[in-house]
């Protein structure tokens, strides 16, 4: 799953269990898929690093929370002019012939 890190159960040195995750220190409020030996998997929040491990990565204290729903993200188009297009309503379409439309463009 995208933008959710992945983690691991370790009993820390106070006996409790914490969540451990590779590489630098993450943020408050990361989300983590955590997952157990047998194939469990939980979702949890980091509320805050517990210690640094000498093999590389921290142990985490946590929240459990739900398995966060994916949503794509909003896609904006930039090279699309901002157009008003309220006005197009109030014309009103008359026919002209191809002279009138050349004459109008300039293209005598």
């Amino acid at each position: 799953m995208h933008g959710v890190l992945e983690g691991s159960w370790r009993k820390a040195r106070d006996g409790q269990y914490k969540v451990l995750v590779s590489g630098s220190e993450k943020e408050v409020g990361s989300i983590v898929e955590v997952f157990a030996r047998y194939g469990d998997v939980k979702y949890i929040v980091i509320t805050g690093t517990n210690s640094k491990l000498k093999t590389g990565g921290y142990l985490y204290d946590f929240r459990y929370t739900r398995k966060p729903e994916y949503r794509p993200a909003a896609v904006s188009n930039t090279n699309m002019p901002n157009i008003d297009f309220s006005i197009v309503s109030k014309v009103e379409p008359e026919e002209i012939s191809l002279e009138e439309l050349d004459e109008a463009l300039g293209l005598d």
